[in-house]
């Protein structure tokens, strides 16, 4: 017989970030402070410190404080979320979008 899964009492998803540490500077811009060691950002290097994160999820986070940002970060683990980034690049700058995982870690 096929096994059902309850609709319910099922546990819910762990919610789980990116491992991003961001500074935020006087403009509003939230640069990437550092990557936690063994957190999914670390783990693609892909993110640079220095970055600037300008969207999550195609919603712009400029000028958003960063509990904002962190809560759009934030997810079930394993879900995707897409991060756009400006990097500077010699004497100009350029936009970076990355598809991340979230998944679980600890920040020690």
């Amino acid at each position: 017989s096929p096994q059902q899964l309850p609709s319910n009492g099922q546990p819910s998803p762990k919610m789980c970030g990116l491992g991003i540490a961001f500074k935020p500077d006087k403009r509003g811009n939230l640069f990437v402070k550092r990557l936690v060691p063994g957190g999914p950002a670390d783990n693609y290097q892909l993110i640079e410190a220095g970055d600037v994160l300008h969207a999550v999820d195609g919603k712009n986070v400029i000028g958003m404080n960063k509990m904002e940002v962190a809560n759009l970060l934030m997810g079930p683990e394993g879900s995707k979320v897409r991060l756009r980034f400006l990097r500077q690049e010699g004497t100009g700058s350029c936009y970076k979008d990355f598809t991340l995982e979230r998944q679980p870690f600890e920040d020690a």
